[in-house]
């Protein structure tokens, strides 16, 4: 009688300890999917923080090398094309931003003919009249906006991908000329590498993550 009493009472402690290491498995359980749920938020919130930051680094490079060729295309000799003061001025702003990674800046009239260009001087007389940065400048009414576009290479790096930025150019306003006209657009290009080394390369979003550049149109650049 007293052994089966000893071995109930066996029984209900294995029990009772099962039981209980259950109980502390599910709470076990439970408080790591919690740490692991907080952890990836973090994660998240931290991949965010390191996109927004890179997001807005490109976007005031760009603001930089926009207000570049605007100032270009406030000087009266460049709206006029005057060659040797044009040519001075483009060399001038080349030699400033070539360290940002600019590989050369150009001047289109306002028929969209190329009348100077820094690094490729044997594509100057070419129509680009039709193409897509051109068109929109020539419906702009300001300079305060600017225009990106996804370029290959023709001149200077041929077959190379790279990056437009124009900035539709207007006469200054005289007595003679009281409201600007459109006179052409000042514009420089870069290699995509230079952004992708400047700002994409130094992001590591973890040991087998990948940064992406993307255009408008959602493709991977």
């Amino acid at each position: 009688m007293m052994k089966s009493k000893n071995h109930k009472r066996l029984w209900a402690i294995i029990s009772i300890a099962l039981l209980l290491v259950a109980g502390i498995l599910l709470l076990g359980n439970q408080s790591f999917k919690a740490i692991e749920r907080a952890a990836f938020d973090e994660f998240n919130q931290r991949q965010l923080i390191l996109a927004s930051g890179v997001t807005n680094g490109v976007e005031l490079y760009f603001e930089t090398l926009a207000g570049s060729m605007k100032a270009l295309g406030t000087i009266p000799e460049v709206q006029r094309l005057d060659e040797p003061s044009t040519r001075r001025e483009l060399q001038h702003k080349f030699d400033e931003l070539e360290p940002l990674g600019v590989n050369d800046i150009a001047v289109l009239g306002a028929d969209g003919v190329l009348q100077y260009n820094v690094m490729a001087h044997e594509i100057e007389g070419v129509d680009f009249s039709w193409r897509q940065y051109f068109q929109e400048a020539k419906k702009m009414t300001s300079s305060d906006t600017y225009i990106i576009e996804f370029i290959e290479f023709k001149g200077v790096e041929a077959g190379q991908k790279g990056v437009l930025v124009a900035v539709p150019m207007f006469t200054s306003i005289s007595n003679k000329n009281p409201a600007p006209q459109f006179a052409g657009v000042v514009l420089c290009t870069l290699k995509l590498d230079t952004i992708t080394q400047k700002f994409i390369a130094p992001v590591q979003a973890s040991e087998r993550g990948h940064a992406f550049l993307i255009d408008d149109e959602y493709n991977a650049l």
